[in-house]
């Protein structure tokens, strides 16, 4: 059996460039009888030198699960994914699944690894307060109350992290964070908009949360 398609950076041995490609580790073709070659075996074409042939030897390789997104038995980072969209656009900008960024192209997030939630609300003047895994109710009942440059956090245990700070009477500025860097941030959000981002949070569903504070539009969309 084939295993998936993903990203492969050779060196070429002819002029020692190096040149992306996106093949499978195991092609399949042992199933009919065929002889399964490596990857120093196979032919490839340098896109440097235009050598066709064999000898190329593999530098790095990109997740397997990344052309299978979204995929819940192989989630993803977003970050990691976003990354390798980058590589995937720079060395193959007409691949098919770069138009569907956002759309049907998007990471299916790791599950939180603690089902406890967090929630703080800092207010400039005022002590911090905190609760544990808080129902929505409890969650609106603060986002209503929320003063001008107040934050509410939302953070699973060393997983993702929805931050809510209220900047205008009925708008507020949202970003989700794992545990590495921001990967979603809107700013002067309508507060139903906020609260389906809390929804999503709080049911688990870190996809949606993203895609709530920063819905993507795919490159070349009018939309």
């Amino acid at each position: 059996m084939a295993t998936p398609s993903r990203l492969v950076q050779l060196h070429c041995p002819g002029c020692n460039a190096q040149f992306w490609v996106i093949d499978s580790d195991w092609r399949g073709g042992g199933i009919y009888g065929a002889k399964e070659l490596t990857y120093p075996q196979r032919e490839y074409t340098c896109t440097s030198c235009s050598r066709s042939g064999s000898g190329h030897t593999v530098i790095t390789q990109g997740p397997p699960e990344f052309l299978l997104q979204p995929h819940e038995g192989c989630p993803m980072t977003a970050t990691d994914f976003e990354h390798w969209v980058g590589v995937l656009r720079e060395h193959f900008p007409d691949h098919p699944k770069l138009r569907e960024v956002g759309r049907t192209f998007f990471p299916a997030l790791p599950g939180p690894p603690s089902l406890t939630v967090e929630m703080w609300e800092e207010e400039p003047g005022k002590s911090p307060r905190c609760t544990l895994d808080p129902s929505a109710d409890q969650v609106a009942d603060w986002l209503a109350r929320l003063g001008p440059n107040a934050h509410l956090t939302l953070e699973y245990k060393h997983g993702l992290k929805l931050t809510v700070t209220r900047s205008g009477s009925r708008t507020f500025d949202a970003s989700c964070a794992d545990w590495r860097t921001v990967i979603a941030a809107g700013t002067r959000l309508p507060e139903d908009r906020v609260r389906t981002a809390i929804g999503h949070f709080l049911s688990g569903d870190g996809d949606g949360c993203l895609w709530a504070i920063a819905p993507v539009t795919p490159p070349g969309s009018d939309a």
